[in-house]
C-alpha cells in the first residue's frame, strides 16, 4: 500500500510538471508552483525529483512512451481490410492530427526543451532519441505500405510533422498536418 502511494504522489508529481511544461514551457514553470498544484509535500517532491533538470528529464521520456504508445496502437489497429492504399502512414498523420487538434495540444514538447535548454547535452540526448525513433518509425510505417522507403524519405516526412506542429503553434492552422498528409501521399503514391 505504501509503495502505491509512494508511486502515485511521483506519478503526480509528472503528470502536473508534463501539464505545466506544455501549456507554459519549462523555464516559466517553477518548482514550487508544480509542488503546490500537484499536492505533495516539498520534501516529498525533492525525494523523487533532486533538481527541476530530473523532473523535465522524467517528463521528456513519458511523454516519449506516450507518444510511442500511442502510435504504435493506431498502427496496430489497422485491418487488413484497409481501403487506402497507405494505411500505415495515414494512421500516422491521423495520430498526429488527433494530437494537434486536441485541447491539450500547446506545440511539441521536445522542441520547446531544445528552444529553452539548446546546450544541455544530457535533454539533447533524450530529444534526439526520440526524433530518431520518430524517424525510424516512419520508415518501417513506410516498408509496411510497400512505399519505397529511405532514411532520406523517412527524415523529410519528419521534418513535415514538425513544420505542422510549429505552424498550428503560430497559426493556430488546423489544417497544416492534413496538408502535410496530403503531400506524402502524392510523393509516396507517384
Amino acid at each position: 500500500m505504501v509503495a502505491n502511494k509512494t508511486s502515485k504522489k511521483r506519478q503526480d508529481i509528472v503528470d502536473t510538471a508534463m501539464r505545466l511544461f506544455n501549456q507554459y514551457g519549462y523555464v516559466s514553470v517553477g518548482v514550487d508552483r508544480i509542488i503546490a498544484e500537484s499536492g505533495v509535500a516539498k520534501m516529498t517532491f525533492y525525494k523523487f525529483f533532486p533538481s527541476k533538470d530530473d523532473l523535465i528529464k522524467e517528463t521528456l521520456i513519458t511523454r516519449d512512451q506516450l507518444i510511442r504508445e500511442g502510435i504504435n496502437k493506431d498502427i496496430s489497429q489497422i485491418s487488413k481490410k484497409e481501403q487506402t492504399t497507405t494505411p500505415h502512414v495515414d494512421a500516422l498523420f491521423n495520430w498526429y492530427d488527433n494530437w494537434l487538434n486536441s485541447d491539450t495540444f500547446h506545440g511539441c514538447m521536445f522542441i520547446k526543451a531544445s528552444d529553452e535548454f539548446g546546450d544541455n547535452k544530457e535533454l539533447n540526448g533524450i530529444i534526439r532519441e526520440h526524433k530518431d525513433w520518430l524517424n525510424q518509425k516512419i520508415y518501417e510505417i513506410l516498408e509496411k505500405d510497400n512505399a519505397k522507403a529511405s532514411d532520406n524519405l523517412a527524415a523529410q516526412i519528419g521534418f513535415l510533422l514538425d513544420g505542422a506542429i510549429i505552424n498550428k503553434s503560430i497559426y493556430k492552422d488546423s489544417d497544416a498536418i492534413r496538408n502535410s498528409h496530403s503531400l506524402v501521399h502524392q510523393i509516396i503514391t507517384a
